[in-house]
């Protein structure tokens, strides 16, 4: 269906017969569940399957179910969201559903009908060791103090998300031991649904964090009960998804199950967000449903095969992978992000953090606050806007999760 300009408005129904009137279609007519009042029905203009008002917006066709915009927004068919006003007449109420062809989401949405940031991936105890500076090979040196934190790339990304008010589900293993409790006990801290995250016989994983000096971190993970994830919990997890999700996916889990979570989410029309880190190989086919593909300027450069190193061979880079996912995002730390889709490629700033603390997370909030922003209907654009703002606020503070903002600490959003 082509694709035609759009506003997530409520639009009238309109009761007058088959004609053009005052500068609009008549739409389709249903019967107020309250009053029992009708209108007439009326077609969509001739040789569509819409029916147009005067600003040129669209309701879907008396018995269809859905008219698709030029943004890929989808309006649910008149009656099956409805309104009663003083008179009797209806309202059609449009809510959030993800068009088929180009997987995009919008419309104005209940708190019920809200899409889910619905993240599978890893969730870490982490060690964090600072350094004055990293050894040399064959170097022994002291660290000035070492904490304990919760991490993972997939519980990272799930807080940031639900720091910001996102409903947010967990699917993931951690072992049946303290750490294991303790990573369970943050997810829930934070409203986090964790009752698709199980217990493994193997240990919860860890990640031993590095930081030195001026706060730049390196990692070492023990992937541990993070591989035990199954099959069947991916599945159910997609399964379960309601329209208008996200599922975000990393490169801590095994391979297969990336591929797995990605073609049972293409198969339901669910959009997929893969965060690629750390760089793996995964075939064209579980590439190309990525909506957007986020890396950063290290793992752009080992799936493009080229050097990533300023916002200007990032736009080439981005560019270029468009012909491997539907849309990519490349991080570019201090320097912000260059997004791109459908052609068009843009960098996006970050705001100046007001000192660097620690970088270590600030990737994943990055991904987090994206995610959730684009289940609220944001545009690309818009959302990666969020999620460089989340990023620079994260490296102003300790820590992963510990660092990630709530809505009322970031200036102007």
């Amino acid at each position: 269906m082509p694709c035609r300009a759009y506003s997530p408005q409520n639009l009238e129904l309109e009761s007058q017969g088959p004609s053009w009137i005052d500068g609009r279609w008549p739409v389709g007519s249903v019967t107020c569940s309250g009053t029992r009042r009708s209108r007439r029905p009326a077609p969509p203009a001739p040789g569509t399957r819409e029916a147009r008002t005067e600003d040129g917006l669209l309701l879907a066709a008396p018995g269809t179910r859905e008219a698709c915009t030029e943004d890929g927004l989808l309006l649910a068919a008149p009656g099956t969201r409805e309104a009663c006003t003083e008179d009797g007449l209806l309202l059609a109420a449009p809510r959030r559903v993800q068009c088929r062809s180009c997987r995009r989401i919008g419309g104005v949405v209940s708190e019920s009908e809200q899409g889910q940031v619905v993240v599978i991936g890893s969730a870490n105890r982490d060690y964090l060791i600072r350094l004055a500076h990293p050894p040399a090979p064959g170097e022994t040196i002291l660290a000035e103090g070492m904490t304990k934190s919760t991490g993972g790339k997939g519980a990272n990304q799930a807080v940031a998300a639900a720091r910001l008010g996102g409903d947010v589900v967990f699917v993931g293993r951690v072992g049946q031991d303290e750490d294991g409790q303790v990573v369970l006990d943050a997810l829930r801290a934070d409203a986090v649904d964790t009752s698709s995250l199980q217990d493994s016989q193997e240990p919860t994983g860890i990640a031993l964090v590095s930081i030195d000096a001026q706060g730049e971190n390196s990692i070492v993970v023990v992937p541990g009960a993070n591989f035990d994830l199954t099959e069947r919990q991916v599945r159910s997890a997609v399964d379960r998804c309601r329209p208008g999700s996200v599922i975000v996916l990393q490169a801590e889990i095994p391979t297969d199950l990336i591929e797995v979570a990605i073609a049972a989410a293409e198969e339901r029309g669910i959009r997929v967000l893969l965060n690629l880190a750390p760089y793996t190989d995964l075939p064209a086919s579980a590439l190309a449903p990525c909506d957007p593909l986020v890396l950063n300027a290290s793992e752009a450069a080992a799936l493009a095969g080229e050097d990533v190193d300023s916002v200007e061979s990032a736009r080439g880079v981005a560019s270029r992978l468009l012909q491997q996912a539907r849309s990519v995002v490349i991080t570019l730390g201090g320097d912000g992000a260059v997004w791109a889709a459908e052609g068009e490629v843009q960098p996006v700033p970050a705001p100046a953090p007001e000192q660097v603390v620690d970088t270590t997370g600030a990737g994943d909030g990055f991904v987090g606050a994206t995610a959730y922003r684009l289940t609220q209907g944001d545009s690309l654009a818009e959302a990666v806007a969020w999620g460089a703002a989340v990023g620079s606020f994260s490296v102003s503070r300790a820590g992963a999760q510990a660092s990630y903002p709530r809505p009322d600490e970031l200036p102007g959003r």
